[in-house]
């Protein structure tokens, strides 16, 4: 297992052989030991034997859907760590120490997941007929996915007209969610427009190729797992360090960071670079500090000096001591309607007015919510 990256080998041919025992009434052995296993269970096979019993990966119909399947790249290597650290110290007096680190953590070759049957609508055309079949006009390689006139409530319809009117369509042409799109024409069974129970009808009766729009469409994923992601993080790291000096000591760290990585959206999958950014764990600011101090009680403070037997000892020794921890929030969240890719990214195209440094809460008196992105006078 990869810690973060999910289980990314499992029961590798030749590694594991299944067995069981289910219990015999012949043996009265009273309970059973692991010295019993190999006359139960055949724990000593030779690898050869083993091979015998691996089978290799079964061709699969084209309108087999039911299962995923899983490759791996026969290059795969370990994911690595490179760590760098640049420090500064230095002793001010002879009770103050400061330090001044920058400390970077460099993750390669991380395991990454892309599933081959992302649908296709870039390369083959059908992005541009969505485009003219979502602004109201016609386009020749929809008519030719869906033939025209072929349905009794669409008689002489042509392919973007369909689109346009079918339930199943119109929502996803008029979001712009041609990922959806797509994956729908690909997978129909025949309602637009065919009458069928085969998966990629559409396609098939068209005369398109069965990978025109999945790679592999006998299958519902086609998963292909390597080294595809990288981590970067960075942080200065600045601590004062009070040895005791007059009953008094402390340490003072803060840490300015950057976390970056993939987020694993998926919003194309062609441009894994697109998903690269501020981790949702990261936190920018980050400040703690802890200490104490000696009460000037007693012979070295100044209350009670002078005091003697029971009383010194009951006002001598006691501290104070304190622990803080402050960082910044996690990063916002904003959400965003599926449009080209399922996994949409949004684009901040005014950020005079979705500025996080001025946002602030606006809540007018008797209203039942407030808002945070608000125009001055209160309304969203």
């Amino acid at each position: 297992p990869n810690a973060g990256y999910g289980l990314v080998i499992a029961n590798v041919p030749g590694l594991i052989y299944p067995q069981e025992y289910a219990g015999d009434a012949t043996i009265n052995s009273g309970y059973m030991t692991m010295a019993d296993l190999p006359g139960l269970i055949p724990t000593n096979l030779i690898p050869s034997v083993i091979a015998r019993n691996i089978q290799p990966l079964a061709k699969r119909p084209v309108t087999a859907t039911s299962s995923a399947i899983t490759v791996y790249d026969p290059n795969i290597q370990n994911p690595y760590i490179q760590s760098l650290t640049l420090s500064l110290t230095r002793n001010i007096g002879a009770s103050v120490t400061a330090d001044v680190r920058y400390i970077g953590t460099l993750s390669r070759k991380l395991i990454g997941t892309v599933n081959l049957n992302s649908v296709n609508f870039m390369s083959n055309g059908l992005k541009d007929a969505f485009n003219l079949a979502r602004a109201g006009l016609e386009s020749p390689l929809l008519n030719q996915l869906i033939l025209p006139g072929t349905l009794t409530s669409t008689a002489g319809a042509t392919g973007a007209a369909q689109l346009r009117s079918s339930f199943l369509t119109n929502t996803n042409l008029s979001r712009g969610n041609y990922a959806l799109l797509a994956s729908t024409l690909a997978n129909t069974n025949g309602v637009l427009p065919y009458s069928s129970t085969s998966r990629g009808y559409v396609l098939r009766q068209s005369g398109t190729p069965e990978n025109f729009i999945l790679t592999n469409p006998q299958y519902s994923a086609a998963n292909w797992i390597s080294n595809l992601d990288h981590s970067n993080y960075h942080s200065l790291q600045a601590q004062v360090t009070l040895r005791p000096m007059r009953g008094l000591n402390f340490q003072a760290t803060y840490t300015w960071s950057k976390n970056l990585g993939y987020d694993g959206s998926g919003t194309e999958p062609n441009r894994r670079d697109l998903d690269y950014g501020i981790l949702a764990s990261n936190r920018p600011h980050n400040f703690s500090t802890y200490g104490t101090y000696t009460l000037p009680f007693g012979s070295n403070g100044f209350l009670f000096r002078n005091s003697s037997g029971f009383v010194k000892k009951a006002v001598e020794g006691w501290q104070l001591s304190w622990v803080s921890y402050m960082y910044s929030g996690l990063p916002m969240s904003v959400t965003t309607l599926n449009s080209l890719w399922g996994g949409s990214q949004p684009d901040l195209v005014r950020p005079d007015l979705f500025n996080p440094a001025n946002g602030h809460v606006v809540w007018l008196e008797g209203a039942r919510r407030g808002n945070y992105y608000a125009n001055w006078d209160g309304s969203a």
